[in-house]
């Protein structure tokens, strides 16, 4: 037994490999005889780590938001309100009303 634990590499590889097939902590723990925790340990020691599903309508919004974080951008840096508008495919009266919302927040 290493001084760091009583799991050999093997174990280590096995669990990288049956958590980048998506297997779940729980599904890996039952199938090596471990528990969860320990599971979670080694996976984190690893660096390993779970991609983050964000759905196609998150996006979009995430999308937007930074769109209109930028056109407030553009405003404090002085450009003018038609020339914004043109450049983003937004109407003027959609960059004033973006400006007075955040003045109110």
């Amino acid at each position: 037994m290493s001084k760091r634990g009583k799991y050999s590499d093997p174990t280590h590889e096995t669990i990288e490999r049956m958590f980048k097939a998506d297997n779940s902590y729980d599904d890996i723990a039952r199938a090596l005889g471990l528990t969860r925790n320990q599971v979670a340990g080694v996976c984190h020691r690893r660096g390993l780590k779970r991609a983050v599903f964000i759905s196609a309508a998150e996006q979009a919004e995430r999308a937007i938001d930074q769109r209109d974080l930028d056109i407030l951008c553009d405003v404090k840096e002085g450009h003018s309100r038609r020339d914004i508008a043109k450049h983003w495919g937004v109407s003027e009266s959609f960059v004033t009303r973006l400006v007075a919302e955040a003045r109110a927040a």
